[in-house]
């Protein structure tokens, strides 16, 4: 596919395209339901599209675009409380997680995508936070600082995983699911905007993956605009186990790919 005399997409064929902005158009829809989500799904089966290095710039580009019409409600709902407490952690930990991005092969990080998101998946469902809360005080910055540096670790290194691990705390923590929303986009707006701005310096964004995002923008903003809609009519529980459900085969499938690539 050629846009101004520059080449891109050119791995896929235009029903390849039109699936991805499929993908993207119903990650959008997740994020613009729950808060987050959008990178999750776009990552883990973008890669079987584009592989894995290009899955996650482009997502991180494209997330950090979207920002600009979640920015409201994250204003508006958001804790700024709560996300003061992760949010330097997490940055120090991106920087480390961009670097180990940018040299780990694409069997490696294949791999390293599909445990981390399978592993953070066990995390919430076993409610591991819930269990550590009863011995031990989770907004004791001796237990904040580390564990938001892993967060910002992970999704450096795999553009997602890292803010679903963020928000299994938060969601411990906020009062009401509107909160937990806003709280979570707050976050992501911060972490994307941030984990971006560390790929452009590093020179891994160019105009071809610009261009590309620009090409799907039209599917994340009406993903986004259908799933704030739908977030007025959402069964929150039910929503989550989709959610992990769909996360979880996503996670067992990047996890055998990496597995088949490495031998």
């Amino acid at each position: 596919m050629e846009i101004g005399g520059v080449e891109v997409f050119n791995e896929l064929s235009a029903i390849g395209i039109a699936t991805l902005a499929g993908l993207f158009f119903a990650s959008y829809f997740v994020k613009g339901a729950i808060g987050l989500g959008a990178l999750s799904p776009v990552i883990l089966f973008g890669t079987i599209l584009l592989g894995p290095h290009h899955a996650v710039l482009l997502a991180v580009l494209t997330n950090a675009v979207s920002q600009i019409q979640f920015l409201p409600q994250g204003l508006r709902d958001g804790d700024w409380r709560l996300a003061r407490q992760v949010i330097a952690g997490n940055f120090a930990g991106s920087v480390v997680g961009v670097w180990i991005f940018g040299q780990i092969p694409s069997a490696w990080l294949t791999l390293f995508l599909g445990l981390t998101l399978g592993l953070v998946l066990l995390a919430d469902a076993t409610q591991a936070l819930e269990k550590l809360s009863r011995r031990m005080d989770l907004q004791s910055p001796k237990f904040i600082l580390p564990f938001s540096a892993v967060s910002g670790l992970v999704s450096g290194v795999t553009g997602a995983g890292g803010l679903f691990l963020i928000a299994i705390y938060v969601k411990h923590l906020s009062p009401s699911p509107q909160a937990y929303r806003g709280t979570i986009i707050l976050l992501s707006m911060l972490v994307v905007l941030w984990r971006t701005a560390i790929f452009v310096i590093s020179g891994m964004i160019d105009t071809i993956l610009l261009i590309e995002g620009i090409v799907l923008l039209p599917a994340i903003v009406f993903g986004g605009i259908v799933g704030t809609w739908y977030f007025r009519r959402l069964s929150v529980k039910r929503f989550f186990i989709l959610f992990q459900l769909i996360i979880l085969l996503g996670a067992i499938n990047l996890t055998l790919r990496g597995l088949w690539g490495l031998y």
